[in-house]
């Protein structure tokens, strides 16, 4: 195999006639794509970076195309049979730092480790074992030029198929659900699609194939419930109205498939627009979050004119959840102490209530057999 390896490295610099592995970066100079095996689909993506010259690029991605799938799959395949992957469980979320978390026998939403501590560890320590399995895999098969691959391999050991990668053809019934689940062509997805239970990971792409931003959601259907860890938009693809489509859409098929509530992680963007869109806080989320607005309220004291913080106050004393409602329906202009608008990222004035819950962060949920939370959601996310 190292033989392999060094064979297909001569190969790459004779065609390209070249000084070996040329490295080069500078004012003005374009930073090329570079190729790697994904050892768990078998398939050959291509990621930015500060590597080959293009032309050898090229030539290491027809190499890799034609033996890496060879080479690697009988590998790969072994090593799942042997050490079988583990999944978290369908109800769970994950924070930015990788920590996952469950609903516990409360409803609680809780660190997986301290709801199912050996789950938990065997899932953890598998991670491990295949973030080291695949460059090491990489280095055995392809010895002397083995860098291309290894360097891709690292970042995409523990996913069967993350955004990026190309996309496998779709079957009719995935094809559905995509349409049913999302208001888009299943061309304009691309990642992983699960039926059973039912999930999708990936981008999102324009109609040109260009990605706009990234979902993940996944349904439970034991417990009637839909996950929504991740989604992103880019920033041109913010204020258009895209996102409540989505959200609109995605409500339509819970109500069709009969389930009771959604379940999401609120940060950044998202802590604010949930909340417009009628999810609640759990009582911890929302007790920690009071604490957290009241400490941000007395930092920007001066902005608020006295009527107003008095009625910010009193939202924050009360315990009951629903009144984060209130809190994101503020529409008085948020001002600097020297009274001028305090701007969004995309330039547009904004509210007390995107002040207060833009970069927080709470776990919540939106209860699709709730009257008033759906008459909520309804009026804001129907309307234009």
């Amino acid at each position: 195999m190292v033989q392999i390896g060094r064979a297909l490295a001569d190969h790459v610099r004779a065609v390209n006639n070249a000084p070996p592995t040329p490295m080069y970066s500078g004012p003005g100079m374009p930073h090329p794509q570079m190729s790697h095996v994904n050892l768990y689909t078998g398939q050959v993506d291509t990621i930015p970076a500060v590597g080959p010259r293009p032309d050898e690029a090229a030539a290491v991605n027809s190499i890799i195309s034609g033996v890496g799938n060879a080479l690697i799959s009988p590998f790969v395949a072994f090593h799942e049979a042997w050490d079988p992957p583990l999944h978290p469980p369908p109800n769970s979320t994950f924070d930015d730092g990788g920590t996952i978390y469950v609903d516990d026998a409360n409803g609680e939403s809780r660190p997986w480790s301290e709801v199912d501590p050996k789950a938990a560890q065997a899932y953890y320590e598998q991670e491990r074992r295949r973030a080291g399995f695949a460059p090491s895999l990489a280095v055995s098969l392809l010895g002397g030029g083995a860098s291309v691959a290894e360097r891709g391999a690292v970042g995409t050991a523990s996913s069967r198929l993350g955004p990026g990668a190309p996309r496998p053809p779709v079957s009719a019934a995935e094809a559905d659900l995509i349409r049913n689940w999302l208001p888009i062509e299943p061309g304009q997805f691309r990642g992983t699609v699960r039926l059973d239970p039912p999930a999708l990971s990936g981008e999102l792409l324009d109609k040109s194939g260009t990605p706009i931003g990234s979902i993940d959601r996944e349904i439970d259907p034991a417990s009637k419930t839909a996950y929504h860890r991740d989604f992103q938009l880019s920033p041109a693809n913010q204020g258009l109205g895209f996102s409540k489509d989505m959200m609109r859409s995605s409500v339509d098929f819970y109500r069709q498939q009969g389930l009771n509530k959604v379940n999401v992680l609120a940060d950044d963007i998202g802590a604010y627009v949930w909340a417009r869109h009628g999810f609640l806080p759990d009582q911890v989320s929302w007790d920690d979050l009071r604490r957290s607005l009241a400490r941000r309220v007395g930092s920007f004291d001066a902005e608020l004119p006295p009527g107003t913080r008095q009625d910010v106050l009193r939202l924050l004393l009360d315990p009951d959840p629903r009144a984060i409602w209130a809190l994101s329906d503020l529409r008085v202009p948020a001002l600097t102490a020297s009274g001028e608008p305090v701007l969004t990222s995309l330039g547009q004035p904004m509210t007390l209530g995107q002040r207060l819950l833009l970069g927080q962060r709470w776990h919540g949920t939106l209860n699709l057999r709730d009257e008033a939370t759906m008459r909520r959601f309804d009026d804001y996310a129907r309307r234009r």
